[in-house]
């Protein structure tokens, strides 16, 4: 594939520590005392293995501590609201070939149909804005996936490197034709390459590539006969996760295979062995403590419509929980961060969050009312959001929790930005402002959102 570098202009933004100078309104989480920011010493030696269970801890209610001032972290923030991708007309959009990829409503009065098809016209003759769609990191620098296809959202794409500290950025490969399967779908980094996956108009025939992420060369890496859902990386091994249909059968069943990341040879079964402990569920889930895999088990099982204890198992722990359910589970060496939406009388909801500290064998619990269950772990702590509406007006909150100190940092506060994006990836996360929908009359593809913020944590930390 015929590689096209377009090297960008760097943008004049701002990179500077983060800071939030807002007011609160009624509906946040009320500020409580102040908080001790002292750091908790590392201890020398390494603990010996535990078997922990929820007896082992004494259980404390707190009231969570919600503060307007930036957290005492080095947490970095870039402006990206002038990232610009560039515009490009996706090749679904030629008028001999749209009608078998545009999904479009149809109607029974000729005038609404008329007004459809003005509209349909109109945006296979408008070429599209760049929007990121897939995210991955390699090293120091950040990877865009970025969508050119607004009609089908699969056949014109382009990736970009880009460097968070410089705000230097370039294209370094493109994809764009009828054949292509989606824009870098999966991106992800193993080892020192990247890799995606792309799904063929064929049934159940799949594809993974990789990337040189210097030269954007694109290499076909595996040919599987079943639609990958997942590739998961451990260390220079990967695994391929999957679906095929059952033959003869109705339904599904998983499938999966594993790769030698540097050499593109299948593993045998003692070469995985121990990566097939790991179900697909679990590694789409997957969290990580000092760089080592989680196993993360229980809770509700799709297939049985069961629900079972949850077991958190590290290299240095494995705690074994009352649990039957969670949202988010965020893991350290000597802490334990559970988030769940417990379900209350008349149909509500109540977000708690249960806080194991393996230090002083307590087990805190806070309620996040006017919290989102999503969570997103960066460096000793994780971010929270929160949609609250204010007067009829919709506001979206992001804050940076610190569990060692039991106090939510607001860092940014948005009005009508209900449909906000949090992507969240090895220590950096993403704002991305979505874009306003205006046409009721069709769904033009998956890429909606703009970059806007981006903040961010050095490898170091």
């Amino acid at each position: 594939m015929k590689k096209i570098i377009a090297i960008l202009s760097a943008l004049a933004l701002t990179l500077a520590l983060c800071s939030c100078d807002k007011k609160k309104s009624d509906s946040e989480p009320p500020e409580t005392e102040e908080v001790t920011t002292e750091a908790v010493t590392e201890e020398d030696d390494e603990p010996a293995y535990r078997e922990l269970t929820d007896e082992d801890f004494s259980r404390i209610e707190m009231k969570l501590n919600t503060l307007d001032s930036p957290p005492p972290v080095e947490l970095n923030c870039t402006d990206l609201s002038g990232v610009d991708f560039g515009k490009r007309m996706s090749p679904c959009k030629a008028e001999d070939v749209r009608d078998d990829y545009v999904s479009r409503t149809y109607s029974d009065d000729p005038e609404i149909q008329a007004q459809i098809e003005a509209k349909l016209k109109k945006i296979c003759e408008t070429p599209s804005e760049g929007k990121i769609s897939e995210i991955a990191v390699l090293g120091d620098k950040f990877y865009f996936g970025v969508n050119y296809d607004d009609v089908d959202s699969l056949h014109d794409s382009a990736l970009f490197r880009f460097d968070p500290v410089t705000l230097e950025y370039e294209e370094i490969n493109s994809r764009s034709g009828l054949d292509i399967g989606g824009c870098y779908f999966g991106l992800t980094a193993i080892g020192d390459k990247l890799y995606f996956h792309d799904n063929h108009n064929e049934a159940f025939d799949s594809y993974v590539y990789s990337i040189a992420p210097e030269t954007g060369e694109i290499t076909e890496f595996a040919h599987v006969d079943f639609s990958i859902n997942h590739i998961y990386g451990d260390g220079d091994r990967m695994g391929v996760f999957g679906l095929k249909q059952r033959e003869g059968e109705n339904g599904y069943e998983s499938l999966r295979k594993f790769y030698n990341a540097k050499t593109g040879a299948e593993l045998t079964q003692d070469e995985y062995e121990d990566m097939a402990q790991y179900t697909e569920e679990e590694v789409m889930h997957m969290s990580y403590c000092d760089g080592e895999p989680c196993v993360i088990s229980g809770g509700y099982d799709n297939e049985s419509g069961t629900y079972s204890p949850v077991t958190i198992k590290t290299q240095y722990y494995t705690l074994n929980t009352d649990f039957k359910q969670y949202s988010t589970i965020n893991v350290w060496k000597d802490r334990v961060c559970i988030i769940t939406n417990e379900g209350l009388a008349y149909g509500g909801s109540e977000t708690r969050l249960y806080t194991y500290d393996l230090k002083k064998m307590e087990r805190t619990m806070v309620k996040l009312n006017g919290f989102n269950s999503w969570s997103d772990k960066a460096g000793d702590g994780f971010f929270l959001t929160s949609n609250n509406s204010n007067w009829g007006k919709e506001e979206y909150r992001l804050y940076y929790y610190m569990p060692d100190i039991g106090t939510a940092f607001l860092l940014e506060t948005s009005e009508g930005m209900y449909n906000t994006q949090i992507i969240g990836t090895n220590n950096y996360i993403f704002v991305m402002k979505p874009l306003e929908h205006a046409d009721q009359y069709f769904y033009t593809g998956n890429i909606w959102s703009i970059p806007e913020k981006m903040y961010w944590f050095d490898k170091s930390e």
